[in-house]
């Protein structure tokens, strides 16, 4: 049995990062293998890594009116935990992300009312975004795939009817918490 992680909607997702997540689920399927697919969502350490920098200088982002169910990377990894080591996985994909999606500039707003401050979202085009991550000395290779992952389609068009729903934003897969108790 392979188990993996892969990206929220496998072969459906379009963004630049999917692409290696995509040709990988390919070749394992291609190649007969037994697998388990855990397609992560966004991780909420995306955001609130920048926290101590964001009450002064605002959130930075391309992502537009787009949502995203992001959820800890604790509780993805206790997901993890419940595919390996329980039975029932194999040959599927669990599509896995936060249960409130959210937009940037709804999580500019509640990072102001907790640090009591204003706190803007500044929506960039997605080539001001990558050069604003550059010159925040994110490294070349990474800003590509961040910002692209910000900004791409399936975030910044997103339908803000889907929070609250049990779909996905990213791709319209059914969408569950990444918490053990969730998983099918």
């Amino acid at each position: 049995m392979f188990r993996c992680t892969s990206i929220l909607g496998g072969p459906r997702a379009d963004v630049r990062l999917a692409e290696e997540h995509r040709a990988t689920e390919r070749l394992i399927v291609d190649g007969g293998l037994s697998h388990t697919f855990l397609r992560n969502g966004w991780c909420t350490e995306n955001c609130t890594q920048q926290v101590p920098v964001q009450p002064e200088h605002g959130v930075l982002g391309s992502a537009g009116d787009g949502r995203a169910g992001a959820a800890p990377r604790a509780d993805y990894a206790g997901a993890a935990a419940v595919v390996l080591t329980t039975e029932g996985h194999d040959d599927t994909a669990h599509e896995l992300s936060g249960d409130q999606p959210f937009t940037l500039a709804e999580y500019a707003a509640e990072l102001a009312r907790h640090s009591g401050r204003p706190v803007a979202y500044h929506d960039l085009p997605a080539g001001q975004f990558l050069q604003a991550l550059v010159k925040a000395g994110v490294p070349v290779p990474t800003p590509r795939s961040s910002s692209t992952s910000a900004s791409t389609p399936s975030v910044r068009h997103c339908s803000p009817a889907a929070a609250g729903t049990s779909h996905a934003c990213s791709a319209g897969p059914r969408s569950r918490s990444p918490t053990p108790s969730r998983l099918p």
